[in-house]
């Protein structure tokens, strides 16, 4: 199912055809992500990207090696994602304390990672990844042996005058072709997507279970305002659906002076689902939900939030006079599994909750297997 999720998300992104143009080797750089055992090619072409967009065509490596840092910090940290075993990107992040950012608002990532790391990082990033990235433009290079790959395809580059960049390796700076900027500047917002489009590609290889990850790529967190005012809604007609599990207690105007007003929590983190879909959502007082955070609940909390998600689903597609949007709402039930379908009157209790049960508790497992931390109210 949540594979499935994943290649669905990417149809359509992956027929993106990059433009020609006279002169440049169009074919080689749609080719640059075809092979990748880490990464840093992803991430230090991204870093070039930006510069470039932003009108540098002389860009620091030390530069190139902080962007990177900073891009990818969030798919470790935040969404607990993994690129490999061997990747010294992934390695260097993890040496960085998780709530880095919220402090510090990732200024000089690189200043805060293990110098054992950094260094190993760098070097790899120096020696390698500049000349590598350009290998499939320079075919007569893929024979070679690798201690003497970047030297050949060094000097590729420095007869062509129409490569991608050329690296200046004594003042570690990347020197961006006038054509090739021209072209990325003029194309940056197919080329962003192509480059999307293998960047998922790529973490979906590395993280086969985990759910939605072309959301994460692009994160922006929408207001749930409407999924929380068609929670009132229902519980207008089931006064049993304003309860705070968290709490054990129902949620009243008493209880929301001492404990904040009424919000909707993500029972799995949504850093992990990154959706608002209405199966994962369940009422909780503010200063409760702030208290979880990112963090799972403790698992005690998941049979409870399937109660209260039966008492929902069931008092909601009872109302006869749903909107369409309140409808659709009632949808993502079955797109999580196609047998909670709100108008079959044969879905019970019993079976609505060992199906949401089951679903819950697989992706748990997925979720705490990546690392994130589980949280008890006490």
């Amino acid at each position: 199912m949540v594979r499935l999720m994943n290649k669905v998300l990417l149809v359509g992104v992956s027929m993106i055809e990059l433009p020609k143009y006279d002169g440049l080797n169009t074919t080689a750089f749609s080719k640059m992500f075809k092979s990748l055992t880490t990464s840093y090619k992803l991430f230090w072409f991204k870093a070039v990207f930006d510069e470039v967009i932003a009108g540098n065509s002389e860009i620091l490596v030390s530069d190139i090696v902080d962007s990177m840092i900073e891009d990818a910090f969030e798919f470790i940290h935040k969404y607990k994602l993994g690129f490999s075993v061997i990747d010294q990107l992934e390695a260097s992040i993890r040496s960085i304390p998780p709530d880095y950012r919220g402090n510090n608002d990732y200024k000089s990532l690189s200043k805060v990672i293990d110098p054992k790391y950094l260094l190993k990082f760098r070097k790899e990033i120096q020696n390698y990844v500049p000349y590598r990235l350009l290998s499939t433009f320079y075919e007569d290079t893929k024979s070679k042996k690798d201690n003497i790959k970047n030297s050949t395809i060094s000097y590729f580059m420095s007869k062509d005058d129409n490569a991608f960049y050329q690296y200046d390796k004594v003042n570690r700076k990347v020197l961006v072709s006038p054509a090739w900027r021209q072209y990325i500047i003029k194309n940056q917002n197919l080329i962003l997507g192509w480059y999307k489009y293998h960047l998922i590609k790529f973490l979906q290889s590395r993280n086969p279970s985990t759910p939605n990850i072309p959301a994460k790529i692009d994160s922006d967190r929408k207001d749930i305002n409407k999924q929380r005012k068609f929670w009132l809604r229902v519980a207008n007609e089931n006064a049993e659906l304003l309860y705070d599990i968290y709490l054990g207690k129902p949620i009243s105007n008493r209880s929301t002076e001492e404990h904040g007003i009424l919000s909707l929590d993500h029972v799995l983190p949504y850093e992990f689902v990154s959706h608002d879909q209405m199966w994962n959502l369940i009422p909780a007082h503010k200063n409760i939900n702030s208290k979880k955070g990112t963090d799972l609940p403790s698992k005690d909390y998941i049979r409870k939030a399937v109660d209260l998600q039966y008492k929902f689903f069931d008092t909601a597609r009872k109302i006869t006079d749903l909107t369409n949007k309140e409808k659709k709402y009632l949808l993502e039930y079955e797109q999580l599994n196609s047998e909670l379908n709100y108008l079959n009157p044969k879905l019970d209790k019993s079976k609505f909750e060992f199906i949401l049960l089951e679903q819950l508790q697989s992706l748990y497992s997925i979720a705490y297997n990546q690392g994130f931390d589980v949280w008890k109210n006490e």
